[in-house]
């Protein structure tokens, strides 16, 4: 569950060090359209925020991509309010080592212009 504290936030340097780890699953959450007008950090997937419970679900019952509940998963938005959101229900459905890029795409596009 959440504790709130900085153990569950990732910065971004640590993004960058990490982005390229095929072990580490780096989730954008936002919407399509908003993909399409800006892109995606390096190494991201996208799966829209109304979807991530089903996926992960999904997923792990199908056993895709090695994802289990020790598989590090690190969320991402616009903002990081919505990867926040989704933190939560990786949380709930048991997934132990999951953050969420506060910074987000705001951030990332900032500093790699």
């Amino acid at each position: 569950m959440s504790t709130g504290n900085d153990e569950n936030i990732i910065l971004i340097d640590e993004v960058r060090a990490l982005k390229d780890n095929p072990k580490v699953f780096f989730v954008d959450v936002r919407e399509p359209h908003e993909i399409e007008a800006t892109g995606l950090i390096p190494g991201s997937i996208n799966i829209p925020f109304n979807l991530i419970e089903d996926v992960l679900n999904n997923n792990l019952k199908k056993g895709i991509r090695d994802l289990d509940l020790e598989t590090p998963i690190v969320f991402t938005c616009r903002s990081g309010r919505r990867a926040g959101l989704a933190q939560e229900i990786a949380w709930k459905l048991g997934f132990k080592n999951v953050k969420n890029y506060k910074g987000s795409w705001l951030e990332w596009e900032k500093n790699h212009q």
